[in-house]
């Protein structure tokens, strides 16, 4: 039996299954207009999710755990509610790679911007635990809340289409 990460990088196991040169551009032009839309409409989606976890959290009745939580979240991170701003981070990131994926065409560059996303992400998560465990760390909270800045924007799309788009390896 072959490795299956393996075939990943194989020739044949190259392509993402999108027939027709027409449905993958009308399915990137969807994608671009609704990541468009989202980067333009932030502040009412922030609204309504907020809306919404209040809605969720009151109904279930943990609004005491989610305020509770909500004060150990440092301000330099955000000053919004956790679960709306990693709602919409997740979101907006989600729209990214799909909209990646599809542009590229091919597994293997599809794998490179997980990985890409997948080391910001770790990054992110390292930073804040090491807000947390030492006194006088307001730099790492400074620095997660600018990689937050930079995946939720449209750089590393347009970063990795310029770093992939020729790549032969």
């Amino acid at each position: 039996m072959r490795n299956r990460i393996l075939l990943l990088f194989q020739p044949e196991a190259r392509n993402f299954a999108v027939p027709g040169n027409a449905l993958r551009k009308a399915l990137l032009f969807g994608l671009f207009t609704l990541l468009f839309f989202t980067g333009v409409f932030t502040d009412y989606i922030y609204l309504y999710l907020d809306r919404l976890y209040y809605f969720v959290f009151t109904s279930l009745g943990w609004f005491s755990l989610l305020n509770q939580s909500q004060a150990e979240v440092s301000s330099l991170v955000t000053m919004r509610s956790w679960p709306t701003m990693l709602t919409y981070g997740l979101l907006y990131t989600a729209l990214s790679f799909l909209f990646l994926h599809v542009y590229f065409n091919k597994n293997w560059k599809s794998l490179i911007a997980a990985g890409f996303y997948f080391f910001i992400f770790m990054a992110c998560t390292t930073l804040i635990l090491t807000g947390k465990m030492l006194p006088d760390a307001d730099w790492a909270y400074k620095l997660c809340r600018r990689l937050i800045e930079m995946v939720i924007s449209p750089l590393p799309v347009i970063l990795l289409i310029a770093a992939l788009a020729r790549a032969k390896f």
